[in-house]
């Protein structure tokens, strides 16, 4: 996710983000629930206080199986994971 995308999610500038990654500024705590479900981890990740957890990656689509879809259609789908 780039930093304009995030922004976008959350109301603000991508310049803004950026503040926020590099420490330069906070996000005001109700932003921080809609930032931690956006990022996908829990508000105490966000704010340091547990580690971030490793989560796996979606595993694409297996075009080999017949599940009614052609395989392009899947390939289009894996593309964008």
């Amino acid at each position: 996710m780039t930093q304009e995308e995030l922004g976008d999610a959350v109301g603000v500038s991508n310049r803004v983000i950026a503040y926020y990654e590099a420490d330069d500024a906070q996000p005001p705590g109700a932003m921080l629930v809609d930032l931690a479900k956006k990022l996908r981890v829990s508000s105490d990740e966000l704010l340091g206080l547990k580690p971030v957890k490793k989560r796996p990656r979606p595993r694409p689509l297996d075009c080999s199986s017949d599940c009614g879809r052609s395989r392009r259609y899947l390939q289009r789908i894996n593309a964008r994971c």
